[in-house]
């Protein structure tokens, strides 16, 4: 059976727009399905495939520059934050703690604490920003590389692997 095309012009369904979201609510694509009220069974096949949709890329990345532009926080804001956040918990910065004098007043103080678990979670924050931690290895290949590696595939004495890719492409 042929794979359905995605125009850039198709319409989501109301699961479909639902999922989309949902996923903004906490980045979990299985969660988000149950909530869009895909069945508890295949929340995390479809919360996956719909992720693998442009059509619904593009209305999650919609989504997200909608909110950004209405909350008025750019990703730059929050990473400010968190780094400030970690710089008072590693006491590199003062943390300011209101307190009453003997008469009654409020008294603003500067206090350099550590707060070990709390600089670790700012730090592993930036970290995963920065992708620091990640086992990962993201490959940014132009179609250029691809259609050499694909070439190369094929001249190869593997014919079950250049069989399987032609069929692939065809489907």
């Amino acid at each position: 059976m042929a794979k359905k095309k995605v125009g850039p012009k198709q319409k989501l369904s109301p699961k479909q727009a639902a999922f989309c979201r949902e996923y903004l609510v906490d980045l979990n694509a299985t969660q988000a399905a149950i909530r869009a009220k895909y069945s508890k069974k295949t929340a995390q096949q479809m919360g996956s495939e719909n992720l693998s949709k442009p059509v619904i890329q593009a209305k999650i990345q919609e989504l997200m520059e909608k909110r950004a532009q209405r909350t008025e926080i750019e990703s730059d804001d929050v990473l400010a934050d968190i780094r400030e956040m970690a710089d008072v918990a590693m006491a590199r910065k003062p943390a300011y703690v209101s307190t009453r004098d003997e008469d009654g007043n409020m008294v603003c103080e500067e206090v350099y604490r550590t707060d070990i678990p709390g600089a670790k979670g700012h730090l592993e924050l930036l970290g995963k920003h920065f992708k620091l931690f990640t086992d990962k290895v993201e490959l940014d290949a132009s179609d250029d590389f691809v259609d050499a590696a694909l070439k190369a595939i094929r001249a190869s004495k593997n014919t079950n692997l250049a069989s399987r890719l032609d069929n692939e492409q065809n489907v």
